[in-house]
């Protein structure tokens, strides 16, 4: 837990730096005596002076799609080969210069082979849908997002009773929602859920944009998941998530590294969501390209889960993820 408050105060830095930044290129330069000086009057001469840009207008729609994927084994003998697929579809859309709205939905694919068999199992299942709003401020040195979001718990677990044993697509395409979540290093974990309806509050990201071909950026949410199913003593669930991006950009290409961590600080550890172990806490790491033909673009990326429970990544029944996707920013 000492590594999450150290990330929440480096994102906290972060964000206090952008709005210190944004205030004084609103306010202007100070006047004597400390006092900032109204925008549009001269410091010293109240002439009229031409205010700074606060609200400069971005892209009115941001559209994608990121489709990655896992090929390894299901057991520890490696005689189950698991192939997994977990794309997801969003956007935002701005409704107003400064307020967005948006969706993000995921969705996986599974097929299990193995044990002496050529028949393979499997099938695709759908998260739940992630309904999000922001607050956007734009400066030259920043752009701020700050708001939350909520889930529609549309993914239930798969019922269980006669027959469930031997529905093995079924149970190979649940397995496929664990392991969809993982190619993600379990990074929006209320998508992947089962049986979840998810207050996301607050979620806040901040990009530097006035650093020439430096990239920075970082990102934070805090997630309370409600049980929707029908099983006894299920808890609620506290979960957090902090990112961090830096990088290269040129108008065309941006390339760098994330670091992301994902914590569940109350409820019952991982709570079965991803394999047998129990955890409370997922670190991975992601190099990425992205390639922009405007409006278009292309990103890929490789994602690696450093730790238990979906990494470290090459191990076995352990995971990483070979992300390739696009999208639209106009």
């Amino acid at each position: 837990m000492r590594t999450v408050r150290h990330g929440l105060l480096l994102l906290v830095s972060v964000l206090a730096l952008g709005v210190a930044q944004s205030a004084e290129a609103q306010w202007g330069e100070p006047m004597p005596g400390g006092q900032p000086a109204p925008v549009g009057t001269a410091p010293a001469t109240g002439a009229t002076t031409t205010a700074p840009a606060t609200t400069e207008e971005g892209p009115r729609l941001f559209a994608y799609v990121d489709i990655p994927f896992w090929l390894g084994s299901g057991d520890d003998e490696g005689s189950t080969d698991v192939f997994v697929l977990g794309p997801t579809l969003g956007g935002r859309y701005a409704i107003l210069p400064m307020i967005e709205a948006g969706l993000a939905w995921g969705f996986s694919y599974a097929s299990v082979s193995g044990d002496g068999t050529d028949e393979s199992f499997g099938g695709l299942r759908g998260g739940n849908p992630y309904l999000f709003g922001h607050y956007v401020m734009r400066t030259p040195e920043m752009t701020l997002r700050v708001g939350g979001g909520l889930t529609l718990p549309l993914s239930g677990a798969p019922e269980g009773g006669d027959g469930f044993d031997e529905d093995l697509d079924a149970i190979a395409a649940a397995l496929g929602q664990a392991y969809a979540g993982a190619l993600y290093g379990l990074w929006n974990p209320w998508i992947w859920a089962f049986d979840r309806f998810t207050l996301v509050l607050p979620s806040a990201s901040v990009e530097l944009t006035g650093m020439q071909m430096l990239l920075l950026r970082a990102e934070a949410a805090m997630g309370i998941g409600f049980y929707t199913g029908d099983a006894e003593d299920v808890d609620t669930e506290l979960v957090a998530q902090l990112a961090v991006e830096g990088g290269v950009r040129t108008d065309m290409i941006e390339a760098g590294l994330r670091l992301q961590m994902v914590v569940l600080v109350t409820g019952d550890e991982t709570d079965g969501v991803f394999i047998d172990d129990d955890d409370d806490f997922q670190s991975a790491a992601e190099a990425f390209v992205k390639v922009r033909f405007h409006p278009a673009f292309v990103r890929g990326s490789m994602l690696l889960n450093l730790d238990h429970p979906a990494g470290f990544a090459f191990d076995t029944r352990r995971v990483w993820g070979l992300h390739i996707g696009g999208g639209v920013e106009m």
